[in-house]
This record gives structure tokens, C-alpha cells and sequence, in this order.
């Protein structure tokens, strides 16, 4: 048991679907990673976009972050290499902040007079 449910360890109960997006391919491969050395893998906590003609678009700048600094085929020799007191949990906020990845939650409120 998890927070915000079950972690499922075995990696043969629900087949892992693989698409040809870089940014599923990034967090399976940083999911699976942990898995293997017994950490609770990282939230992957998309923003969901329902556009104007109805598809879906999921967002997450830390992963685009991550997967534009890091060659796929890496990532687990990076992780291996970086990590050396392994957590219990990993986020995606921790790995991005070993790649000195910095990204703002800051608004900034506009006065717009119409």
C-alpha cells in the first residue's frame, strides 16, 4: 500500500504499454528502475488538457525536462550513478533537481483592462 493506493511490484500482471511518446518511455523506464531496486517509484502527476475538438493532452514540464536531458538508453545507468543512498521513494522534483533542472511554480498576476 501506497498513499494514494497499490504499488504493483510484478511486472508481469499488467503488460506495460510502451507508445512512441519519449515522456512514457522516460517514466516507464524510471518506473521500472525503481522497481528493480525496491524504491516506490515517482507520482507521474500529468496536467490533463481536454482541447476544443475533444482529445486529451497530458503535460508534465519536470518529465519533458528529464527526458530532454537524458538519452533513454541512460537514464538507468544515470539513475544507478547518481543515487547512491537509495530512497525509500524517488519523485520526479528529486531527479530533476540532481539534473539542476529548476522549474517555477511562480504566477504572475497581469492588471488587464478591457
Amino acid at each position: 500500500m501506497i498513499p494514494n493506493g497499490l504499488l504493483i511490484t510484478n511486472k508481469s500482471i499488467i503488460p506495460d504499454f510502451y507508445s512512441n511518446d519519449s515522456l512514457t518511455k522516460t517514466y516507464h523506464t524510471i518506473y521500472n528502475w525503481c522497481l528493480d531496486n525496491g524504491i516506490i517509484p515517482p507520482e507521474r502527476n500529468d496536467t490533463i488538457i481536454t482541447n476544443a475538438d475533444g482529445t486529451i493532452t497530458r503535460r508534465n514540464s519536470l518529465l519533458m525536462n528529464i527526458t530532454s536531458r537524458l538519452d533513454g538508453g541512460n537514464i538507468c545507468s544515470w539513475l544507478t550513478d547518481k543515487i547512491i543512498k537509495k530512497p525509500e521513494k524517488l519523485s520526479l522534483g528529486y531527479i530533476a533537481t540532481i539534473l539542476n533542472i529548476h522549474i517555477s511554480n511562480e504566477t504572475t498576476d497581469y492588471d488587464i483592462t478591457l
